[in-house]
């Protein structure tokens, strides 16, 4: 069996104890995922690098969220995941889409960049294309886990397996009371022509004693038979290596 009777969801999700839980306004139609795999001995350094880095962030009142992983699954890597809503925002580094930032700030994220690159052993960058009809995350609050799955499909089967998760696999996840999830296209990097399939998980105890209704198992029973392989992994949000800023609010009244 392709995939497991446990709905296929997500990697990146956010909000742990001690941090606040902010609800996605308008939801990325690109994300940018950097996967690091960082030197065993430099772990700490890595860490306190990439938080400075997000204080640079705060202090200059970036409206760009960034939010940090860690693998709980698999190979211990750490993941950087940015949201963009149109290509031209990748264009100039570090931040064009943030036009406020002063060139003091900038100078310190450029600087701060390549030590944090020095603490990496290996790393590899995925881009994915998410379709505004496979995404149900709009105002959802980001969950404190997550699963992701990259679905590698039969050749071809791209199109058809998206037509079925929205016709299918999103309103069974919605009959199971699951509201956050989205599926996405791997157009860059590893993965690339595989889906992402990214729903949230709020603890493991979501696997115990899990039933699922007849038109989820006819879901899989239909992805089962366009699919060729699958990769599961489970992801933890690191609230202190991320930086998500509050929703700006309307000027309208």
């Amino acid at each position: 069996m392709i995939l497991s009777l446990r709905f296929t969801v997500s990697l990146f999700a956010v909000a742990a104890v001690s941090a606040p839980v902010i609800a996605q306004q308008q939801p990325p139609t690109i994300q940018r995922i950097l996967l690091s795999k960082v030197k065993s001995d430099r772990v700490p350094d890595y860490e306190a690098a990439v938080k400075e880095y997000m204080g640079v962030l705060k202090k200059a009142s970036s409206r760009h969220p960034i939010s940090a992983w860690v693998s709980l699954t698999g190979d211990h890597e750490y993941a950087r995941v940015d949201n963009f809503m149109k290509w031209a925002e990748m264009d100039s580094s570090p931040h064009p889409y943030d036009s406020g930032i002063s060139e003091q700030d900038r100078a310190s994220l450029q600087g701060i960049g390549p030590r944090i690159t020095s603490y990496v052993e290996t790393a590899r960058t995925v881009i994915v294309t998410i379709p505004p009809d496979l995404n149900t995350t709009a105002g959802q609050p980001l969950p404190p886990m997550v699963e992701v799955t990259w679905l590698r499909l039969q050749l071809g089967k791209g199109a058809e397996y998206r037509t079925l998760a929205k016709n299918e696999l999103l309103p069974s996840e919605k009959q199971m009371g699951r509201k956050f999830l989205y599926i996405g296209n791997v157009a860059f990097g590893d993965y690339a022509g595989q889906e992402m399939i990214v729903g949230g998980l709020s603890k493991w105890a979501e696997f115990d004693g899990e039933s699922t209704p007849e038109s989820y198992q006819k879901y899989l029973a239909k992805a089962n038979a366009m699919a060729i392989s699958r990769k599961r992994d489970v992801y933890r949000f690191l609230p202190e290596l991320s930086y998500l800023p509050a929703p700006q609010q309307s000027s309208r009244k």
